[in-house]
């Protein structure tokens, strides 16, 4: 087997990051997860950066179309001295638009798009990361109870056997 000559990151990077979760049908760590995913100062920081990112690859493309610019202004006065009055009015319009001989903006353009993707990229890499994390604390918690609970079985035994070698000397 050859690896694929492009890899491409899943459409719903979302339920990809975090999805494996409910697999392990438990209704308690799926609520921590989503709890860790809510409440994330890292995930939102990314989730600015996304936006951030989207909002920078609109601005990259808008000097492809061509924009309409209007202004308008006034100014009306009154000279007491002569009792005149007058009044300037004047409206402009401008039209802007650059043809992109050289492809300067579709590079622009397509720069802010990779960093759009990788920016979404960072999102889900930071969503898988927490989700993770929170599981394998949540798995590491329920040993650790599982592992005190044979102890005290452990405890019990011991003092059956005891009270056991305890009784037979008394006899």
């Amino acid at each position: 087997g050859q690896p694929p000559a492009h890899w491409t990151a899943p459409a719903d990077t979302a339920s990809a990051s975090t999805g494996w979760v409910s697999a392990f049908r438990d209704k308690r760590l799926t609520a921590l997860v989503s709890e860790a995913l809510a409440n994330n100062a890292d995930l939102k920081v990314a989730a600015a950066n996304v936006a951030l990112a989207q909002a920078a690859l609109a601005q990259a493309g808008s000097p492809l179309y061509p924009a309409i610019n209007a202004s308008g202004a006034g100014k009306a006065g009154r000279d007491f001295d002569t009792d005149t009055s007058n009044e300037v009015a004047g409206i402009g319009v401008g039209l802007d638009w650059e043809l992109d001989f050289w492809g300067r903006i579709r590079s622009s353009q397509a720069g802010a798009a990779a960093r759009l993707r990788a920016s979404e990229a960072d999102l889900a890499s930071a969503r898988l990361s927490v989700a993770g994390l929170v599981a394998k604390s949540w798995f590491t918690l329920i040993d650790l109870n599982q592992n005190g609970a044979l102890a005290r079985d452990q405890v019990d035994i011991y003092q059956k056997q005891l009270d056991l070698v305890n009784d037979k000397f008394n006899a």
